[in-house]
């Protein structure tokens, strides 16, 4: 008897898909509920910190191949934008990537992240955020 139960439930349920499939190729055309919009977050790759004076350094050889790398990972992923900083280490570990895809960067203020006008500049898009400790999981959050 749940045997039953079941297979009538399996019935109810795939004519239920059948349904809905059928509605929705005779209307030819799917209305998406809302955008969807991916931020890949990640900190600029090793600074060189040979001088501890120099506010503004640039990546370590290290630092080069992680940059390099990451371009590898975003290969086959689509970009619509990337971010970084105004800061050596963070466009140096965002070009790689942007010229793969041949994007240009776009500069943003570490003091103003999730701004409004950002969140509507990158609505529905794959978006590259290349940043630091003290950025990157404000954008998380």
């Amino acid at each position: 008897m749940k045997k039953l139960f079941a297979v009538k439930k399996v019935y109810t349920v795939l004519l239920l898909l059948l349904t809905t499939l059928s509605s929705v190729a005779q209307n030819d055309t799917i209305t998406p509920i809302s955008e969807v919009t991916t931020y890949y977050l990640i900190r600029h790759s090793e600074k060189d910190r040979s001088d501890p004076s120099n506010k503004n350094p640039e990546l370590t050889k290290k630092g080069f191949y992680r940059a390099a790398s990451w371009a590898e990972v975003f290969e086959f992923i689509p970009l619509d934008a990337v971010y970084a900083t105004n800061y050596n280490r963070t466009l140096m570990t965002a070009s790689p990537t942007a010229m793969a895809q041949n994007i240009q960067i776009t500069v943003y203020h570490p003091k103003e992240k999730y701004t409004d006008s950002f969140k509507e500049s990158t609505a529905g898009k794959n978006v590259l955020i290349v940043g630091h400790s003290n950025t990157i999981p404000s954008f998380v959050n």
